[in-house]
């Protein structure tokens, strides 16, 4: 088995990247918000255009699957009609950023618009960043976003005070709107110039804190303590939905379109569907719709998995589907059909099944785990599939 290829980089929409089912467009939506009537339109154009599936990624952004080279410049013309495309391959490639669902645009308005015009103006310390560069905006009363990965993190005190934090520091620099645009080129400068030599890929957390903030007179504060995503179902007048896997079949997000005003993204693979009547999207039994918190699909990461990826061997839908219904109570379990592990990390899950370069092995806790040992906490996931076993006792 040859070594899955790791591209560095995520699909966009200028820039598509192929897999075994065609060809991938990323939308990143406005500061993670779509408005119903972009809802209708890009179930409408996946079914034009794709294979009719779309994807949530962990980056809170929408993914038409199974485009056709020759169609792929036409779908982006229609979604540039709809306010979906940026003008260039340096903002769409600079512009990943995760806002959390629950942060109001009152709150952040003139937010968004300064870093909307700190984007579009292409500024050669931002175009130098590598492509998986981003930013979290979790400046709203709660951070919900501690848990998600982005480099710079422009968050709030307990006193309310902006600050800008880099990945990894425990603190951040106070800022304000009208410093925020240097202060976040400042942080992005230092981390260009910074001795990344050794480090297993190039994030702002393996950079030190002390060395960030050295050289400028920077007031340090914490930010607000973190805070649990809540669960599924209803939340004042919208409704958290989760999303099975994060797949969405274009008649689906259609229907959720008639059912809200419109929706924020999150990077869980759920969506927060605004002005939306949880009895009347439960009547609707909507495919891939999670509504229930005691549903263990809930706890399960899977990526796409072969034949879609080009890089997976490993059925992973089918399986996790099948491991779904023995997952122990309060464990979360990953389903991998390579060693990128493209959706979530092995060290972050209760159990593990990932396809490796040398067959498929099962983690605890991230430590693999002999499956020929007597009570092992993962025996439940070797009695329900039939791996077989190679003479290291991996399955």
């Amino acid at each position: 088995m040859t070594e899955p290829l790791k591209k560095g980089w995520c699909p966009g929409a200028l820039k598509p990247m192929l897999s075994g089912d065609g060809w991938i467009i990323r939308i990143r939506p406005q500061f993670g918000y779509l408005s119903a009537f972009q809802m209708a339109e890009i179930a409408a154009l996946a079914e034009k255009y794709g294979n009719g599936l779309i994807d949530c990624s962990t980056r809170a952004n929408l993914q038409i699957r199974g485009v056709r080279e020759e169609n792929c410049s036409s779908l982006v013309e229609e979604l540039k009609s709809l306010d979906l495309i940026d003008p260039t391959i340096a903002v769409e490639n600079s512009r990943n950023v995760v806002v959390s669902p629950f942060l109001q645009s009152s709150e952040a308005g003139e937010l968004f618009t300064r870093l909307k015009t700190l984007f579009l103006m292409e500024h050669p310390i931002l175009t130098a960043l590598p492509p998986k560069f981003g930013y979290a905006l979790d400046c709203g009363e709660r951070r919900f976003l501690a848990e998600d990965p982005a480099d710079i993190r422009i968050e709030r005190t307990v006193n309310g005070e902006l600050i800008i934090r880099p990945d990894g520091c425990e603190h951040g620099k106070r800022t304000s709107l009208d410093q925020l645009e240097q202060d976040i080129l400042g942080i992005a400068d230092l981390f260009n110039k910074a001795d990344k030599s050794g480090f297993p890929s190039l994030r702002m957390r393996y950079l030190d804190e002390k060395e960030i903030f050295k050289r400028q007179q920077a007031e340090l504060s914490a930010p607000i303590s973190s805070a649990s995503k809540p669960p599924v179902g209803r939340i004042k007048n919208d409704v958290l939905a989760g999303i099975e896997f994060g797949r969405l079949e274009a008649n689906t997000l259609a229907s959720l379109a008639r059912l809200c005003s419109g929706v924020r993204m999150t990077p869980w693979k759920q969506l927060l569907l605004l002005d939306c009547e949880l009895e009347r999207l439960q009547q609707k039994k909507l495919p891939g719709i999670l509504l229930d918190n005691e549903d263990p699909h809930l706890r399960i990461a899977a990526c796409t998995g072969a034949p879609a990826c080009s890089q997976a061997r490993l059925d992973t839908r089918n399986l996790a589907r099948e491991l779904a219904a023995d997952l122990p109570k309060d464990a979360d379990l990953l389903v991998s059909g390579c060693i990128k592990q493209c959706s979530g990390k092995k060290e972050n899950f209760d159990f593990s099944v990932v396809s490796e370069t040398d067959g498929v092995s099962v983690y605890v806790s991230g430590k693999k785990t002999d499956p020929a040992e007597k009570g092992s906490s993962a025996s439940w996931i070797y009695k329900n599939i039939k791996f077989g076993r190679d003479k290291r006792g991996d399955v």
